[in-house]
């Protein structure tokens, strides 16, 4: 059993945890000329931590227009690496939170897991000096898959949020919009 003291500190760096999170997508996204917008209670409440997009990206000779995609944020030291993805181990609470809103609801969904080593000192996963700021992660997309009934998310490595990654993402997310209005 955990003492009070204990919960309070764990509280506090899941805290840390997501705002790392939110900086890493805000960063990556800023480098393709998009944003990221952090929900409102509403959208809190509905699982959806961000609605990132980009205007006017080009993507694979495409021009995008406005491309808009909800997030769900993951912070995690827990991540196993096989070699070609990742597996991280949800909670069944969060589970069939996703699952509802994505199979149910029809609310798109791409979960964005930032990734952080297991050894890494707290104070340490930040650094800022006058010449640079270095964030220690990496972060992994995954759209849910409502096919699936394992409550372990695999994070293809070929997913990672990165300027690459994030425009694949949005073509990948335009691309179904398209098809799901026609």
């Amino acid at each position: 059993m955990k003492s009070k003291e204990e919960k309070i500190k764990e509280a506090e760096l899941n805290r840390k945890k997501e705002q790392l999170s939110v900086a890493f997508l805000h960063a990556v996204l800023a480098k393709v000329g998009g944003g990221v917008q952090q929900s409102t209670h509403l959208f809190d409440d509905m699982g959806v931590d961000a609605v990132c997009g980009a205007k006017n990206v080009v993507v694979g000779g495409i021009k995008m227009g406005n491309s808009l995609f909800y997030v769900q944020l993951k912070a995690t030291s827990n991540a196993v690496d096989h070699g070609s993805y990742y597996s991280v181990p949800l909670k069944k609470k969060q589970y069939l939170r996703y699952r509802r809103m994505c199979c149910e609801d029809g609310i798109p969904l791409t979960l964005c897991v930032l990734i952080l080593p297991d050894d890494l000192v707290e104070d340490l996963l930040v650094e800022v000096t006058t010449e640079e700021l270095i964030m220690r992660g990496k972060m992994y997309w995954l759209e849910f898959d409502c096919a699936s009934t394992k409550q372990t998310l695999k994070l293809p490595k070929t997913n990672k949020v990165n300027e690459d990654g994030i425009k694949k993402l949005m073509l990948r997310c335009r691309e179904k919009n398209l098809r799901s209005i026609q």
